[in-house]
């Protein structure tokens, strides 16, 4: 079991702070609770999606007269899943770069200007295959957000995103 104070959250520490002078069993399960505190039947928080987070909601009265915790899930908002899909991008451009034994794209892109050769061949590749995957997820975001198609996972928007191409 655990308690609630009726405005606010299940926090142990409420009960003690707005009780500062009053002696509790360090086994609170079996006291009896002080007014604006009920006792509560605990249950499983369910397991959110990527785009999603679970919330607490305000706990029911079952047909036997005892108080059940209750969750909901939520969507994220739409900042929220452009971070997500923006820092999945970001890692396939690392990870990609770094096949090769760049730190990451930066590192990668930093080559296109070196006086070898076969690095400034890769480090423009990297410039403009990392300019076109952008390009292809701030497009695919936004007809996400104006409703043309359905947010994509992470996965489904990287294999969307156009190969790097490795010269020769």
């Amino acid at each position: 079991m655990i308690y609630k104070k009726v405005s606010g959250k299940y926090v142990r520490a409420d009960l003690r702070a707005d009780f500062p002078n009053t002696s509790f069993p360090s086994d609170l399960s079996q006291a009896v609770l002080p007014g604006g505190y009920i006792w509560v039947v605990p249950s499983p928080q369910p397991v959110p999606g990527l785009f999603e987070f679970v919330i607490e909601i305000q706990p029911f009265r079952d047909s036997k007269g005892a108080w059940r915790q209750m969750w909901g899930i939520q969507t994220k908002t739409t900042e929220e899943i452009q971070t997500i899909l923006a820092d999945a991008v970001q890692a396939h451009l690392d990870a990609t770069s770094q096949s090769r034994a760049y730190d990451g794209i930066l590192s990668l892109c930093t080559y296109a200007t070196s006086p070898s050769p076969k690095f400034a061949a890769e480090g423009q590749a990297g410039v403009e295959w990392r300019d076109a995957c952008w390009a292809k997820g701030y497009e695919i975001l936004a007809e996400c957000k104006n409703g043309t198609r359905p947010i994509p996972m992470p996965d489904e928007l990287i294999a969307e995103l156009p190969a790097m191409a490795w010269p020769e």
